[in-house]
């Protein structure tokens, strides 16, 4: 790296770290979720599982230039090193009596694990199930539905490894989203027969 370089990268850090905002945050999300949708609809053999879809995301977003340079000391009376830094995103993270497949916390300086870090966007991943609404009403859809709600911001991600998700369970699930009045829930679906990414916004900007 040049010079110049090196000062814009430092300029760029310093700014992110002082001001970064949830719009910040989910133009990360969102870039990183199209490169994912386009990995699965060219190399769909790659997932096996919805643990491996948790499992790429969480990679792609933790080297996203944006949570690569925020990083905050972890502080807890069990953390014997201190200035322990610490990433903003993880997965299987307990928050507010739930699990999400990937949360992200909201960024301080410090976060205080003994007060309980606050997740500022929380992601749910869905894979190969083409009829959630069939088994019964407590199915997993809607149990992600009601988790994400406890979130700022939430993102639910539908992938489907074969046949096209029907239209009739993506009605299904903007309706359950539009219910549950949470406005800063975005829906995102993805099959091999869909263009690179679908998504149902709410509130709709598409």
């Amino acid at each position: 790296l040049t010079n110049r370089n090196v000062e814009t990268y430092i300029n760029f850090s310093f700014k992110s770290i002082l001001y970064m905002d949830i719009n910040e945050i989910k133009q990360a999300v969102e870039e990183c979720l199209e490169n994912l949708c386009q990995t699965f609809k060219n190399n769909p053999s790659y997932f096996l599982s919805e643990r491996d879809l948790q499992s790429y995301f969480y990679t792609i977003l933790i080297n996203h230039r944006l949570f690569k340079i925020n990083k905050p000391i972890l502080k807890s009376k069990w953390l014997t090193r201190k200035n322990s830094r610490t990433l903003l995103i993880h997965t299987e993270f307990p928050y507010k009596g739930k699990i999400e497949d990937i949360t992200i916390l909201r960024h301080k300086k410090i976060i205080k694990w003994d007060e309980s870090p606050v997740s500022i966007v929380g992601i749910e991943i869905k894979f190969n199930d083409m009829y959630p609404y069939k088994k019964s009403k407590h199915n997993n859809m809607l149990k992600d539905i009601k988790s994400l709600r406890k979130d700022d911001y939430g993102y639910l991600i539908w992938f489907n490894w074969n046949d096209p998700i029907p239209y009739s369970q993506i009605t299904k699930t903007k309706n359950y989203i539009d219910k549950s009045k949470k406005r800063n829930m975005k829906f995102y679906w993805c099959d091999m027969h869909s263009k690179p990414l679908k998504e149902g916004v709410y509130p709709k900007h598409i």
